[in-house]
């Protein structure tokens, strides 16, 4: 007998290092850099001595900008995550190492072999986080606009995870062949299986159709559901789908999302100043609402509701997040169906008040 509900549930822990955001503005030179290597090491070997399951870091395929101005130091600034991983692979020994790849703008027979490559080279600690993009910003990158329909996200994104798979169950030497409504490939494997024997799958979807993908090919969901209640309903909702699918209830581990603030006492972890957090907002949202009105609804904004609004925004963060957000699962069922689960940043510094007013200022001059 035990006064624990559920013994023998198993507690998952990741480290995401995230890029610019509301979590990355520390204005503090101690905070380290978003492109060096050493900021990559000394956080994944951290996570490794604390029994850290995963590190993941994110990935993207245009850089963000604004008013013609790069935000540089975005996870798409960052050096490539499979060849950032790889590196981290060989100053560590134990943890997961989660790339996240895009299912649009890839093509499997190439990156089921960088993947595997991954695989192979940190011994079986290899993930892959699945995204999809359906948005023509990203795709001018390869001269492709938004080819893809967005109702074919998950087709594209079920089909790659499918031509992926039999290529990692292929033989070395031995053509595999896939043909699918959005994709077609011929390919011989090049690389053996890892320990592993493929990288563990991860996604982030919450939408209807990520849900319904995930319930069929993920290993691990991640869930930006805090609350309890939204958590039990997303559980629920996630768990329930498996079935349909030919999987069990612990096939599939869920991942929900944690911040945690650091500070040597509690006055150092208390808010930061509301123009920190409206600086933010541009990088965020790409406009903030003095732009949004003058731009887009052609009028002046009164500057007594743009006051109360910006302190409204103001108000949204509570606190300056540090850059690790640490995602982490309480099961309640055994060991899922993959082997592998089974058992501080650079100062992006305020753009500030004054960016604002003179944006503000310039597009009034604009406005007829």
């Amino acid at each position: 007998m035990t006064d624990l509900p559920r013994p023998h549930a198993h507690v998952h822990f990741g480290v995401f290092f995230q890029g610019v955001n509301h979590s990355t503005i520390w204005s503090d030179p101690a905070s380290g850099s978003q492109t060096d290597f050493e900021s990559f090491r000394q956080i994944v070997q951290t996570a490794e001595r604390g029994l850290f399951d995963a590190f993941f870091l994110g990935e993207g395929l245009r850089l963000r900008e604004q008013n013609g101005v790069l935000h540089d130091l975005d996870v798409v600034g960052r050096p490539d995550a499979i060849t950032q991983l790889a590196a981290l692979a060989a100053v560590t020994t134990h943890i997961g190492l989660a790339a996240t790849q895009n299912v649009t703008y890839n093509d499997p027979a190439d990156l089921a072999r960088r993947l595997a490559s991954l695989d192979l080279l940190s011994g079986g600690r290899a993930a892959w986080n699945i995204v999809t993009t359906d948005n023509a910003w990203t795709g001018e990158n390869f001269r492709r606009g938004g080819w893809l329909d967005h109702d074919l996200r998950y087709v594209r994104a079920g089909e790659f995870v499918r031509a992926a798979q039999a290529i990692w169950d292929g033989t070395p030497g031995e053509p595999v062949t896939f043909a699918g409504q959005t994709l077609e490939i011929e390919v011989t494997p090049t690389v053996p299986r890892s320990p592993q024997g493929r990288p563990v799958i991860f996604q982030a979807g919450d939408s209807d159709q990520g849900r319904e993908f995930a319930a069929a090919k993920a290993d691990a969901i991640f869930s930006r559901h805090s609350r309890f209640a939204d958590g039990q309903a997303f559980y629920a909702d996630v768990k329930g789908r498996l079935a349909k699918h030919g999987r069990r209830p612990e096939d599939l581990v869920i991942l929900p999302a944690a911040t945690f603030i650091l500070g040597d006492t509690a006055a150092s972890s208390e808010p930061s100043s509301p123009k920190t957090w409206v600086a933010i907002l541009d990088v965020i949202f790409g406009v903030v609402l003095v732009v949004v009105a003058v731009r887009f609804f052609r009028k002046t904004p009164d500057p007594a509701q743009t006051k109360a609004a910006i302190d409204r925004m103001s108000g949204l963060a509570t606190s300056p997040p540090s850059r690790a957000s640490l995602a982490n699962s309480d099961s309640a069922t055994p060991a899922p169906a993959h082997p592998a689960l089974r058992q501080t940043s650079q100062p992006l510094g305020p753009m500030g008040i004054e960016w604002l007013a003179r944006q503000g200022r310039a597009l009034k001059r604009e406005s007829p």
